[in-house]
């Protein structure tokens, strides 16, 4: 019997590429299976980057629970302490196997905006974008001006000494 805490791996011949079989991971009691998430291996401008440039992160999606796990469900995206768990790689993807105690975290579902919440967001977003733009406005004018001082020297406020040729 399937159930919706089961996940499936399917084998296959590794010289046809056809499905030869299939098998499951069922976590128990409090344990769950979380798909942990790596670091991209291209980057924007399209280079692949090599495998030891890829790293770990630590968090990652529930992909299945086991029964006595009562506060999280498939789908959630979790953050894992450094310790505990056992690491599992399957077909070429690293997953834990991590007990409800050992996720320090998870990031809440996404909620669909209301239309009296649009308007309010788009005229903070104009704000910061704006802040964002004189901040960096300023930067540009001061570099050209050179070095500004704000702060008095020192002793400031006291005479310069007397050169010797004063005295």
């Amino acid at each position: 019997m399937e159930s919706k805490s089961t996940i499936f791996f399917v084998s296959q011949d590794p010289k046809t590429g056809k499905p030869v079989s299939k098998r499951y991971v069922t976590p128990r009691g409090e344990w769950m299976l979380v798909e942990m998430m790596t670091t991209a291996d291209k980057t924007e401008g399209g280079l692949h980057l090599p495998d030891s440039a890829v790293q770990e992160q630590p968090f990652g999606i529930v992909q299945a629970v086991g029964d006595g796990v009562n506060d999280f469900e498939i789908g959630d995206v979790v953050f894992l302490s450094p310790i505990g768990g056992v690491a599992v790689r399957i077909q070429d993807k690293t997953y834990q196997v991590v007990r409800e105690e050992h996720i320090v975290a998870a990031m809440g579902k996404k909620i669909p905006l209301t239309e009296e919440e649009v308007p309010d967001l788009i005229e903070h977003f104009e704000k910061v974008r704006q802040e964002k733009e004189g901040r960096a406005a300023e930067k540009a004018s001061a570099t050209k001006k050179g070095p500004q001082l704000t702060l008095p020297f020192r002793g400031a406020s006291r005479k310069p000494p007397a050169s010797p040729t004063q005295k």
